[in-house]
């Protein structure tokens, strides 16, 4: 799924990639590395699914460091200023 989502990245497919989401929801469990390379892909493509997948993961018992590292680099590359003002311009 992980593979499927980068192609939909690179052809900036962005309703596929969300549709993945729902498909990504339906897994009975996916690894915390999975999770976060999956958010992290959702959020430089601008899709607001990311906390929900990672959410998803805390949910399931996946609390890990490397989980809490992943949710905060995902935090930290939303707070870079260039993407404060694209967000606040309203485009996603």
């Amino acid at each position: 799924m992980l593979v499927l989502a980068k192609d939909y990245v690179g052809l900036k497919q962005k309703d596929s990639l969300a549709a993945l989401v729902l498909a990504w929801n339906g897994l009975p469990e996916a690894s915390a590395a999975s999770a976060t390379a999956f958010a992290s892909l959702l959020l430089k493509s601008g899709l607001d699914q990311h906390l929900e997948v990672l959410e998803k993961a805390k949910v399931s018992g996946q609390v890990s460091v490397d989980l809490a590292m992943a949710l905060g680099n995902l935090l930290a590359e939303f707070a870079r200023p260039c993407n404060r003002l694209h967000i606040s311009n309203g485009k996603y």
